[in-house]
């Protein structure tokens, strides 16, 4: 390892406390550019300055950031997970729906948390199209794969959201009767 790398990988560590732990986004941000100056390849800090930029909705230069680590680093989950994030911001349905079905490829159905992450994204996307019906089909699909605690907590956060657009869908239909 060279010198740069181990100051690069020294400093990253510090950039992910401060950007994960301290919530100090402005500060892990600041010292991921300083890193990137003198070591521009660095994937992890990379990868971080993405969720940075998603997080500051800089979706124009987080895809840049992602697109570099994506020729550098090839694919990978969680690179396709925050294209979808990208695409589904910025209410490009049709492109996020391609990486989560990338993701879908390559993830482990072990990994309970990315699991969890990508039934989030693509229940998010399928409500955002207005597809009630697909969004079932997820739930009943993170059902059968996460464990029971995950999967109560994706059920309960698109409950609502699912029963009041039922309920409106069905009020538009009983106007449309009378």
């Amino acid at each position: 390892m060279s010198v740069i790398s181990f100051e690069a990988e020294k400093k990253y560590k510090i950039a992910y406390d401060m950007f994960f732990y301290e919530e100090d986004i402005k500060g892990a941000l600041a010292l991921a550019k300083s890193i990137l100056k003198s070591a521009k390849n660095h994937i992890k800090t990379l990868k971080l300055l993405g969720k940075i930029l998603i997080l500051q909705d800089d979706i124009p230069c987080a895809l840049d950031v992602l697109e570099k680590i994506k020729k550098i680093n090839g694919d990978d989950f969680e690179l396709n997970l925050q294209f979808a994030y990208c695409f589904q911001s910025c209410m490009e349905y049709s492109l996020a729906d391609k990486y989560c079905a990338k993701c879908l490829e390559l993830v482990n159905f072990s990994d309970f948390e990315k699991l969890k992450a990508l039934y989030f994204l693509r229940a998010d996307l399928l409500l955002g199209k207005s597809k009630i019906g697909e969004v079932l089909k997820v739930l009943n699909e993170a059902k059968k794969t996460l464990p029971q605690e995950d999967y109560l907590e994706l059920a309960s956060r698109y409950e609502l959201d699912l029963n009041l657009r039922t309920n409106v869908v069905e009020f538009s239909r009983s106007k449309k009767v009378l």
